[in-house]
């Protein structure tokens, strides 16, 4: 057979003896790829990819939307969980930091893509994942409890610049509430805006904006600590930065200091305020905040557990 190679010649290339200018009529059916390994590819896709993937037909909808399993997570909320909220892993990742993970699981909302796709309460031309920051505020970080001043110390390790972390913070603020614990870790749901129409109206005005929009899953005015967690949050995971200084934009919010309620905002490239009210301007807004229900235990770990696999 002379010199051949599997029983054809060396040196002659196998298209060349099949024909130069056939091509290979065989063409691969995505549709008969199962429904264990469709999921695992689309597992890959980023949030907004996936959306589009439900549009494409019913089997790739029941795929993203439906859980595999009874007892498991459909594949938008493990997505919603990896990619689009700061949980515990992202605490680890953005701020090298263990933090209290107590009700994490438990408290994930189970039909947070539907939430998150809702029109929004305060902005309804938009769905509330355009509008909404969800953060997982722990009551620990690093093994020392969440407070203003132990979250300037983890800052100021990302804006150096800043003696507290912080672009600037009031002394009283400090005096009165930087040692103030979070009471117990959950998720919450924050605006990254002020409300519309609420911008230099009175305290009082601002809070009736924010009692208003949702009687049935009611918000509340931003806490300080939470506020500038998931201010944060937001930007070391996204790079977003909201409330911002252009336009100048600060929220009020619950808590008082000398009489004066704290305002938090103008975040620029060096950090944010954390300041106080004691002017008029159309700089200060309100924003709304409120924290997840509790999720059926076996569920939401089920979620926590599949993403670990993606």
């Amino acid at each position: 057979m002379g010199n051949c190679i599997g029983g054809v010649k060396a040196g002659v290339p196998q298209a060349a003896s099949a024909g130069a200018n056939q091509t290979d009529e065989r063409k691969f059916d995505i549709n008969r790829l199962s429904y264990d390994i469709e999921r695992l590819i689309f597992s890959y896709l980023k949030l907004p990819d996936l959306g589009k993937v439900c549009l494409l037909d019913k089997r790739r909808n029941e795929i993203v939307s439906t859980p595999p399993y009874e007892g498991h997570s459909s594949l938008k909320n493990v997505v919603v969980y990896r990619d689009f909220v700061f949980n515990s892993r992202d605490w680890k990742t953005y701020y090298k930091k263990d933090v209290d993970t107590e009700g994490e699981d438990a408290s994930f909302p189970p039909n947070i893509y539907k939430a998150l796709n809702k029109p929004c309460p305060a902005f309804p031309w938009k769905r509330t994942g355009q509008t909404h920051v969800v953060t997982w505020v722990p009551k620990k970080v690093g093994g020392e409890p969440l407070t203003l001043n132990s979250f300037g110390g983890v800052l100021k390790e990302h804006f150096p610049e800043n003696p507290a972390g912080y672009s600037s913070i009031w002394g009283p603020i400090v005096r009165e509430h930087g040692n103030t614990v979070v009471a117990k870790s959950g998720w919450v749901f924050m605006t990254g805006d002020v409300l519309p129409y609420g911008r230099g109206e009175s305290y009082a005005d601002q809070e009736g904006l924010v009692a208003s929009l949702d009687r049935h899953d009611p918000y509340e005015v931003p806490t300080t600590l939470k506020a500038v967690v998931c201010i944060s949050s937001k930007y070391f995971k996204s790079g977003e930065r909201r409330f911002r200084d252009t336009p100048c934009t600060y929220t009020r919010c619950r808590e008082e200091a000398e009489g004066l309620h704290i305002v938090v905002g103008g975040f620029d490239a060096t950090g944010f305020d954390v300041g106080e009210d004691g002017f008029v301007s159309d700089h200060l807004g309100i924003g709304a905040m409120k924290s997840a229900g509790l999720a059926p235990r076996h569920l939401a770990e089920k979620i926590k557990a599949e993403s670990d696999g993606f």
